[in-house]
């Protein structure tokens, strides 16, 4: 019997921390329903993640999959489907995407990837790059993915798609929305084990982490923060780190850097749905028959109108003490300063 290896492929921000998590977690429930959830495979630098970052990684640099884990895989008893998952595998191309394949011959592989809607994936993946270091406003954000969107891998699905479908085929690729998932089954977790893994049970008292979003006022505080730290550059999340270490103590300069900004919050749904939808359409064209939950319709996911991304106006910076604020919150959490730091204005942000 031909062992069966599912690639989850995320993408970010679907979901992908909690099912590791909760897949890591029940390792043991799951070997005894035929399905086996690795501890080999995971990156080095983060001993703390459960997902296969180890795996992408590897691919990156074209080097072996680590023969342990090919030994593992290949001692497990007969029947028993082995899950790997890393939304990393998303940053892989072609190239890289075919040197994984050629480690995984003999294997049946079948490649998982959830949709999320983009008036709900693009803020928050937005707001995941500030958490790590950037300083780019949601409007440059959203400008950078819209203006071209067919080139954007957050808006056009297949960019990645096609990468895995060239070199698995098509008939390997499991596509889900991400957003009837949810509505169906609660969370993607609960999707996963149902739809993917055909019904396994996890244990009840298990939970998993819940990566929550951040208020625009505070998401600001940080990008502000990130700005006068790394300047241009994207930096990294010791920023959001030595914040969170400091809020008590600084929770006063904190609060009132946020009842400034507080009236300068905005909102904005990502662009035309005209424009996303006539995307959609063209990549159900060729992968239709690969969603495994389409709406009623046949479609990823629900005609409706876009959610608002709530944000801070850059105007701030020239309509009220802001600036100095920030200055004062970055001083007094002794972060350094960028040599070309400025706190941009709408037009350079």
């Amino acid at each position: 019997m031909t062992r069966r290896i599912i690639l989850h492929i995320g993408p970010p921000k679907t979901g992908t921390s909690s099912l590791q998590e909760m897949l890591f977690a029940a390792q043991e429930a799951l070997m005894e329903q035929g399905v086996a959830y690795p501890t080999l495979g995971r990156h080095s630098r983060m001993p703390r993640a459960a997902g296969h970052h180890g795996i992408p990684a590897v691919a990156q640099a074209n080097a072996a999959l680590p023969a342990p884990l090919i030994e593992w895989i290949e001692d497990l008893p007969a029947g028993h489907t082995v899950v790997l998952s890393s939304e990393d595998f998303t940053s892989l191309d072609p190239a890289k995407v075919s040197h994984l394949a050629a480690q995984l011959t003999g294997f049946e592989v079948e490649v998982v990837y959830y949709a999320r809607r983009w008036d709900r994936l693009l803020p928050s993946v937005w707001q995941e790059l500030v958490k790590h270091g950037s300083g780019r406003s949601y409007p440059v954000y959203l400008h950078q993915q819209t203006a071209s969107p067919r080139a954007s891998a957050y808006l056009n699905y297949a960019r990645i798609l096609d990468r895995w479908s060239e070199v698995f085929g098509m008939k390997a690729i499991r596509l889900f929305s991400y957003d009837n998932a949810v509505a169906e089954s609660g969370d993607v977790v609960s999707h996963f084990c149902e739809a993917v893994l055909g019904g396994v049970s996890l244990p009840s008292q298990l939970s998993a982490s819940c990566n929550r979003s951040m208020a625009p006022v505070k998401t600001e505080v940080l990008r502000l923060l990130n700005v006068l730290t790394f300047g241009r550059e994207h930096g990294n999340a010791s920023v959001r780190q030595k914040l969170w270490q400091s809020a008590d103590n600084l929770q006063a300069e904190i609060e009132a850097l946020e009842r400034t900004l507080v009236p300068f919050v905005r909102g904005c749904p990502p662009c035309a749905p005209l424009v996303l939808h006539q995307i959609e359409n063209e990549m159900l064209a060729r992968y239709r028959g690969c969603l495994g939950n389409p709406t009623p319709e046949g479609l990823l996911f629900k005609r409706e109108n876009f959610r608002e991304a709530h944000f801070v106006d850059d105007a701030h910076v020239l309509l009220s003490d802001s600036l100095e604020q920030v200055r004062e919150l970055h001083k007094a959490l002794e972060l350094p300063l960028a040599s070309e730091a400025t706190v941009r204005t709408p037009k350079g942000a």
